[in-house]
């Protein structure tokens, strides 16, 4: 089984989803922030970090060398 690079369609998908996490997580970050509220804060971080994995996959995924 060959290692392939995926479609534009996936990669600007994953790009889409990976920003949007990124910024629901700073904006329930800033929530937490403002309300006190600690957990708030927690899952904010959390959603933040799955946006920059799903960016930092996405840029790896696109300069894989071709086979």
């Amino acid at each position: 089984m060959y290692a392939v690079r995926p479609g534009a369609g996936t990669l600007i998908a994953k790009y889409l989803l990976g920003l949007a996490c990124l910024l629901v997580g700073l904006a329930v970050i800033l929530i937490g922030v403002f309300e006190r509220a600690h957990f708030t804060t927690v899952v904010g971080a959390g959603l933040a970090a799955l946006g920059l994995l799903l960016i930092t996959l996405k840029i790896i995924a696109r300069n894989r060398p071709p086979h």
